[in-house]
Parts: C-alpha cells; sequence; structure tokens
C-alpha cells in the first residue's frame, strides 16, 4: 500500500457537540422556560380585551341575524311573506 492509496475504511467525522462548553441539559432548558413563564406586558392585556370585544360582537351579530333572519326576499315584515300590492302591478 502507497502513501497515496486511500485508506480502506474511511474515516468518519464526529459529530458535533450539541451544547456549549459550560453548558448542561438543566441550564439550556432554564434559559428557554423563562421567556415562556416571563411576565406578560401589559399591552398583551389590553390586546386580548379588544380581541375579545371583537368576538363578543360577531357573536351578537350572529345570535342576531340567526334569531331575527337576514329581511330580504319578503320573508318578514308586515306582509307575512307575500308581495306587496305594489310590486305586483310591475
Amino acid at each position: 500500500m502507497s502513501v497515496a492509496d486511500p485508506p480502506r475504511h474511511p474515516v468518519v467525522p464526529r459529530d458535533p457537540p450539541v451544547l456549549a462548553p459550560g453548558h448542561t441539559a438543566a441550564s439550556v432548558t432554564d434559559k428557554i422556560s423563562s421567556v415562556v413563564f416571563g411576565k406578560m406586558p401589559v399591552w398583551f392585556y389590553a390586546g386580548m380585551a379588544v380581541a375579545f370585544g371583537g368576538v363578543m360582537m360577531l357573536l351578537l351579530s350572529l345570535t342576531k341575524l340567526v334569531f331575527t333572519g337576514i329581511g330580504i326576499c319578503c320573508c318578514s315584515g308586515r306582509s307575512g311573506g307575500r308581495r306587496s300590492t305594489a310590486s305586483r302591478r310591475r
């Protein structure tokens, strides 16, 4: 075997370490969870209040729509579902 021949068993490179020196799995977990378990800012509560108000208005409008109807096609009103005399003359 000469110097220029490739080795019979290729050298497999080792994986680099996942954690940097000086860190442990517990320290990384604490760092990540501090973001999640931190105090919520005031603007978040204000935004949630506005969103909740919008959802409540949507619920109110859909409830009114279901109970009163959409009011087109002569389906509501005093005529009882019949067309008025003005529309029959046309």
